[in-house]
């Protein structure tokens, strides 16, 4: 089955995919950990999120959570779309929506108890964040060892 992530690097997905469980978990947090820096969030809501993430503890309270504000922020994300099209905003208004609803859903994937779930769909969503492939495949490549000859 294709994945998302394969539309931006089908041999980022294909190493995702050969990793263990522990590896897969391990990107899912990095990748998380990377797109929050790159978009900062100040979402109350996101504590209990982070606070398991960091923790290694997964759980559908934290899950629910970061689902909400992701899905909050891409509603925010798409009415500044609107007023971009209206010419009553920026693109660079957008661009900072955007990359803020793009960190908040990969740390939901993060937080998926299937770590092959969470691995894929949060390296996707982190280089939406981040902008920035070469970030992510460093991170992947990190975690999984480096590319076999």
């Amino acid at each position: 089955m294709a994945t998302r992530l394969e539309t931006r690097s089908a041999q980022l997905s294909q190493l995702i995919e050969a990793a263990n469980a522990d590896q897969q978990r391990r990107i899912a947090d990095r990748v998380a950990e990377a797109a929050l820096a790159a978009a900062p969030l100040d979402e109350p809501q996101l504590a209990v999120p982070l606070a398991d993430l960091r923790s290694g503890r997964r759980g559908a309270p934290a899950l629910r959570d970061a689902e909400a504000v992701a899905q909050r922020l891409d509603e925010v994300a798409w009415d500044i779309q609107d007023s971009v099209d209206d010419g009553t905003a920026s693109v660079a208004d957008y661009d900072v929506a955007y990359r803020r609803a793009r960190a908040a859903s990969t740390l939901a994937f993060a937080l998926s108890p299937d770590p092959r779930k969470a691995a894929l769909e949060a390296a996707y969503e982190a280089e939406a964040a981040t902008d920035d492939l070469r970030l992510i495949s460093g991170i992947v490549h990190d975690v999984v060892g480096p590319p076999r000859k």
